[in-house]
């Protein structure tokens, strides 16, 4: 039987519950006797061009308190499933697999829920690399300035890659540019972001980039008013629920830039830092990342998004604790996140992912069973490092764990600019390691050994390190 400890060889600090054991084939499983409760979710995949497909060869894991399995359930011919049950509350997991082959094999994509309540719950969407039945082709594109200067930067978005890009005078020239028709045959909504060296922006919005080679960048960047206490911002212009005319500044250098337009719905404004953790025995590279993010209709205001701090050692408390973790939510956090990549040549054979509160007690992770998905020796034998990622995520008007997980059904992009989600805080810390030796992991992230590393922000010279 594989046991999950082999990829990740720790203890996670996480709550659980459950209660019997087998598996079941099609939509329905459960404990027999009476049943109050009903959990169900749909799984389904999305490949790069918006293509939806039911989750057919996909399941749920229906964990115990130990988390070993009590049941698994696979999904039906429409990629639903059901668990009924007497609890308010269950530990699952989703297993789907990408269409990829790496290794020679379907990854297996996994994600946990601890102690989710019994409800109809949201969708599960795998999103693949899959093009194989996109309708998808390549032209150039010019984009002209409507003045004459030098181009600084510039960018499409909307855009399965752009090719080259050749900067000009007063234009800019991208070459084989690759884009896809969506799931309704249409080419493509396309943006164009282009920054002058005198620091200023213009856009333009390509509606049938299929047909046109020449397009003029009319629109004029509005500069926004942002104080930060993380030094990198970033802007993003939201529109059909896609993200366009991404532009960011590194330190203050420069200004970022929303885009007025009868297409564009709303603005994300970020502000994140990454601080580097040296000198950690054992890993190759850890870091920590800070990040708030505001969303709005209105460029026109002044921004000050603060920086959300969090102990990092209390998130090493979650793998290396004494039984018990907290993590304090005196930034509006909301539910801890927790991710584990084990990884061939730089892409995932396993890719896992925690959703938990923000404090527990620990479960160790031997007892989950996931053999009936991926080969034991396939991840023995090829995994040549593993990426771990421990954080707190929180909403501004989300309040705790069990609120986040039942208002976030059906939450659509646009839900953005509610003040239930119209301001985020992320903060977590990153550790990569080499190969599947696990042995010493536990020592290397250990207390001791993480307070007496040196940390730098990415903003700083090395030479600050303290």
């Amino acid at each position: 039987m594989y046991k999950l400890s082999v990829v990740a060889g720790v203890s996670l600090l996480l709550i659980g519950c459950g209660g019997g054991s087998g598996t079941s084939s099609g939509a329905i499983g459960g404990n027999g006797g009476s049943t109050q409760n009903t959990l169900s979710l749909t799984l389904k995949y999305e490949n790069i061009c918006g293509q939806v497909t039911p989750a057919t060869d996909a399941a749920i894991l229906i964990h115990k308190n130990d988390m070993s399995n009590e049941k698994i359930i696979m999904a039906n011919a429409n990629g639903q499933v059901e668990y009924k049950s007497s609890a308010s509350t269950v530990t699952f997991s989703t297993i789907m697999r990408d269409t990829n082959l790496v290794a020679n094999t379907h990854p297996v994509y996994m994600r946990t829920f601890i102690d989710h309540p019994m409800i109809n719950a949201d969708e599960v969407v795998l999103y693949t690399q899959d093009e194989s039945s996109c309708t998808c082709q390549t032209s150039d594109l010019k984009v002209n300035l409507p003045v004459n200067a030098f181009v600084e930067t510039a960018r499409l978005s909307g855009v399965r890659s752009t090719g080259n890009m050749q900067m000009e005078v007063g234009s800019v020239f991208f070459s084989n540019v690759e884009y896809c028709q969506n799931s309704a045959g249409q080419w493509p909504l396309v943006t164009a972001f282009v920054k002058s060296i005198q620091n200023e922006a213009f856009g333009a919005i390509v509606n049938d980039i299929a047909s046109v080679s020449e397009v003029e960048a009319n629109l004029p960047g509005v500069p926004l008013s942002i104080s930060a206490d993380d030094p990198n911002v970033q802007v993003y212009s939201w529109i059909e629920g896609n993200s366009y005319f991404r532009n960011y500044d590194h330190n203050y250098s420069n200004d970022v830039y929303g885009f007025e337009a009868d297409e564009v719905d709303f603005y994300s404004i970020d502000a994140y830092d990454f601080t580097d953790i040296y000198d950690v025995e054992g890993v190759d590279l850890a870091y920590i990342l800070t990040s708030s993010a505001v969303y709005t209709d209105n460029l026109y205001q002044n921004f000050y998004l603060q920086k959300p701090e969090l102990d990092y050692l209390a998130l090493v408390d979650i793998i290396d604790g004494p039984g018990t973790y907290a993590v304090e939510d005196n930034y509006g956090y909301d539910y801890v996140v927790v991710s584990l990549d084990a990884n061939y040549a730089n892409e995932p054979l396993l890719s896992w992912n925690i959703i938990a509160p923000l404090s527990g007690n620990a479960i160790n992770v031997d007892n989950i069973d996931i053999s009936q998905f991926i080969n034991d020796s396939l991840l023995e034998n090829y995994v040549d490092g593993t990426l771990i990622s421990i954080g707190a995520r929180g909403y501004a008007g989300i309040n705790g764990y069990q609120d986040y997980l039942t208002k976030t059904i059906g939450r659509e992009p646009a839900d953005s600019l509610n003040s239930l989600w119209s301001k985020r805080v992320y903060s977590s810390m990153t550790i990569s390691m080499s190969g599947m030796n696990f042995a010493d992991f536990s020592s290397a992230m250990s207390l001791e050994n993480v307070v007496n590393a040196k940390r730098v922000s990415r903003s700083q010279p090395k030479s600050t390190i303290q």
